[in-house]
Formats: C-alpha cells, sequence, structure tokens
C-alpha cells in the first residue's frame, strides 16, 4: 500500500475527473479540490468545442511544458478548445 511506503503523504482520492487520481495522490487537500476543477474545467471547456478530451490533454502535455510561458503569455490562447490550433489537431 502506498500509505504504508509514505506515510507521511496523505491519499485522497479523487472522484470527479477520470484521470484525477494524477493529481490528488500527493497534493493537499485544498490543492487537490483545485486540480479538480481545473480538470473538470478543462473537461466541460473541450466538450463545449467539440475537442477530444483525451487528444487535448496530450496536446497540452507535450506541447505547454517547451513553451516559453513565462516570457509570453499570450503564446497559451493558441492552446484554448476554442483556438484554431487546438480545432484543427485535436476535432472528434
Amino acid at each position: 500500500m502506498i500509505e504504508e511506503k509514505l506515510p507521511h503523504i496523505q491519499y485522497i482520492p479523487s472522484y470527479d475527473c477520470g484521470s484525477g487520481f494524477l493529481f490528488t495522490l500527493y497534493w493537499p487537500p485544498f490543492a487537490c479540490a483545485k486540480a479538480n476543477a481545473i480538470c473538470l474545467n478543462l473537461a466541460e471547456t473541450a466538450k463545449a468545442n467539440d475537442i477530444d478530451f483525451y487528444q487535448y490533454l496530450v496536446t497540452l502535455m507535450t506541447e505547454v511544458p517547451n513553451l516559453p510561458i513565462h516570457q509570453q503569455l499570450q503564446i497559451l490562447n493558441n492552446y484554448m478548445p476554442w483556438s484554431k490550433n487546438i480545432q484543427a489537431t485535436c476535432a472528434k
């Protein structure tokens, strides 16, 4: 069990996001709630824009870490579910 190996870390299950366990295994409770809210918001926004949520997450997780978003925050506009780039890449 994880609790036996890492007794100082509290496990908080996530029920409201398919991959939410990634966000809740090691974080404190308030961070878990915030991470789950972000995940749900991304999922609902993708659904509203007819985007394949899995493909959208794959695109975000592979491309965004390599971007200079700290210098140019407006780059993230290209990765919003309604952007033409994401519509072309992740459409259902």
